[in-house]
C-alpha cells in the first residue's frame, strides 16, 4: 500500500464526488444515517456509560458507511443493513480505534480544564443548567476555545482514514493509525480545504431547522470512502 500526493483542490473534489454518490441513492443514505443517529442517541441515554459506549462504537459505524459506499460503487443498494458491516469486517481493531479516539478527546478536555476553561455548567435555582451564566464564564476564554477546536480537529484528522483502512483491509489498529497519519501529513492542504469547506456546509446545514444535515451528514460519511479511494493505492498499482 502507498499514499499518493494530490493538489489542494482535491479536497473540494472529494465533496463533489460524495454528493454524486449521495444523489444516486439519497433514500438509502438518509435511511442509513437516521439509523446511525438513532443508535447513537439510544446508546447515549444509558446512565453513566452510555456516552462512552456510543463514542467507542463510532469508528465501527463509520466503517459501515465506508462499506456502504464501496458496495454502491459495485452497483449494490445502500441501506440500514450496512450500519454494522464494519464490525463484521474488522471489529476488534475498530473498537480499539474508538477507544483511542475517546481517550484522545478526554485528554483534550483535561488539557483545556487545566488551562482554565470552565467545563461544568452550574444549575440555576430551579436545577436547570444556566447557559447564560456559563456563557459569561467563557468570556475572555476565546483563545482556549480555539485551542480546543484545533486539538479536536487534529485528533479527527490523524484518525480520519482509520475507518476506511480497517473496513477495507485486514490490519491492526496501530498500522491503520500510522497510515492515516502519513496520509494526513502527505496531503495536509487538500485535507485543510476539505475541512474548511465542510465546516461551512455543516453550519449552513443547521440553519433550515437542521434539515440540511440530512444531506450534509451523508456527504461527511461518504467522504471517508472517497478520500481513501483517491489517496491510497496498492503498491503495484500505478498512479492515475
Amino acid at each position: 500500500m502507498r499514499v499518493i500526493d494530490v493538489p489542494a483542490s482535491a479536497g473540494l473534489a472529494w465533496i463533489k464526488m460524495s454528493f454524486a454518490m449521495f444523489r444516486a441513492q439519497p433514500v438509502g443514505w438518509i435511511s442509513l444515517m437516521l439509523a446511525w443517529l438513532m443508535a447513537t442517541l439510544g446508546l447515549s441515554v444509558i446512565p453513566l456509560i452510555g456516552t462512552a459506549i456510543a463514542s467507542i462504537l463510532q469508528a465501527g459505524f463509520f466503517a459501515g458507511f465506508v462499506i456502504a459506499a464501496r458496495d454502491q460503487g459495485a452497483g449494490q443498494p445502500v441501506g440500514v443493513h450496512q450500519l454494522l458491516a464494519g464490525f463484521r469486517a474488522n471489529g476488534r481493531a475498530l473498537l480499539t480505534i474508538g477507544s483511542i479516539t475517546l481517550l484522545a478527546n478526554m485528554m483534550v478536555v483535561v488539557i483545556l480544564g487545566l488551562l482554565g476553561l470552565p467545563l461544568n455548567i452550574a444549575p440555576d435555582a430551579e436545577g436547570v443548567p444556566d447557559l447564560r451564566a456559563y456563557a459569561r464564564a467563557l468570556e475572555g476564554k476565546e483563545l482556549l476555545l480555539w485551542l480546543g477546536m484545533c486539538l479536536t480537529l487534529l485528533v479527527k484528522g490523524v484518525l480520519w482514514f482509520t475507518a476506511a483502512l480497517l473496513a477495507l483491509n485486514q490490519m491492526p489498529a496501530v498500522h491503520a493509525i500510522r497510515w492515516s497519519f502519513y496520509a494526513l501529513i502527505a496531503n495536509f492542504l487538500p485535507m485543510l480545504v476539505f475541512g474548511a469547506v465542510f465546516t461551512v456546509m455543516f453550519i449552513l446545514g443547521t440553519l433550515p431547522l437542521l434539515l440540511g444535515l440530512l444531506v450534509v451528514m451523508p456527504l461527511f460519511a461518504i467522504a471517508h470512502f472517497v478520500s481513501y479511494r483517491e489517496l491510497f493505492r496498492p503498491s503495484e498499482e500505478p498512479e492515475t
